[in-house]
């Protein structure tokens, strides 16, 4: 997974009050920058060679403390984990790797197809986590995909061609949050009572103001830009891509809630090879991470 863009969150202001030098509101930077936030340590994924282990493949990193006990644990040799972290001033933040003709893709780096267009903080990262990949399902390892809490299986992309112009037009549709900032409507939400809601952030990173702002402006949009928001929620921005990749690849994997690393219990689901190719979920709701590997030979699809 990505965690690298060349962003700050300055949490001693109001969420709405400044836009980085991308244009980019508050609610887009908790959406994107929090996959980075002011954490500052290299994680390069450190993969168990071990058949039928459980390794993440895909994290949604604006939960930082889950993510910092992930590491933790993959570090100990607790966790297998290809996901990969290149924090700004680190040796590989910002760098490329270029596209061979062979492959076909769009672009003269990895950026095209994962963003739609080049970007600050670089495509390396992306190779190092496909090499990840690679060793993980050489080694017979189980791929797990994590979701936002009560969103498993949602949020993602068509397919990998499609990555980058679906990420192009989330990005469009929340720079208009900008705008709307300055309209009647959201300086009278203000005056009565959105400016008093609390600014303290959770786990996610969001806080009552922020989510609140956010609601109001998706409220604002039309209907069509309402409905591609609402089903984009469920994956951070790279990994829509990095899941994308592997349905392109073949690769079955199992959709984890993110919860089942937080407070309560979560929700696993395993998508086997033929789901990549035919309308068909196996299903294990209710479940703890714990509880579904006692589970997946009853629930694996053959």
């Amino acid at each position: 997974m990505w965690f690298c863009i060349n962003l700050c969150l300055d949490l001693g202001r109001g969420p709405f009050e400044e836009y980085d030098d991308y244009g980019l509101t508050y609610w887009e930077r908790i959406e994107v920058s929090r996959e980075v936030s002011s954490r500052s340590i290299r994680f390069d994924g450190s993969v168990i060679r071990e058949r039928g282990r459980p390794c993440v493949v895909s994290w949604p990193g604006k939960y930082e403390g889950a993510w910092e006990s992930l590491v933790s644990q993959g570090r100990n040799g607790q966790v297998s984990a290809a996901v990969v972290f290149l924090p700004e001033g680190t040796e590989d933040y910002g760098k490329c790797d270029s596209i061979l003709l062979s492959e076909g893709w769009p672009g003269t780096c990895w950026c095209t197809p994962l963003y739609g267009e080049q970007k600050p903080w670089g495509c390396r990262w992306f190779t190092k986590w496909r090499e990840n990949i690679e060793t993980a399902v050489e080694s017979g390892a189980e791929l797990e995909v994590y979701y936002f809490p009560n969103l498993v299986g949602k949020g993602k992309v068509e397919s990998f061609d499609t990555a980058g112009a679906d990420n192009l037009q989330r990005e469009e549709i929340n720079k208009k949050q900008k705008d709307f900032e300055k309209s009647p409507e959201f300086k009278q939400a203000l005056g009565a009572g959105l400016g008093n809601l609390s600014k303290e952030l959770r786990g996610d990173g969001s806080s009552q103001y922020s989510r609140e702002a956010r609601r109001l402006f998706l409220a604002s949009l039309s209907e069509t830009e309402r409905e591609f928001m609402a089903a984009s929620e469920g994956l951070g921005n790279s990994q829509k891509a990095e899941v994308a990749w592997l349905q392109k690849k073949g690769y079955a994997y199992w959709e984890v809630d993110i919860s089942t690393w937080l407070p309560g219990e979560g929700v696993e689901r395993y998508v086997p090879v033929i789901a990549i190719y035919k309308p068909y979920v196996s299903e294990v709701p209710g479940y703890t991470l714990n509880h579904c590997r006692d589970l997946k030979e009853t629930y694996t699809e053959e």
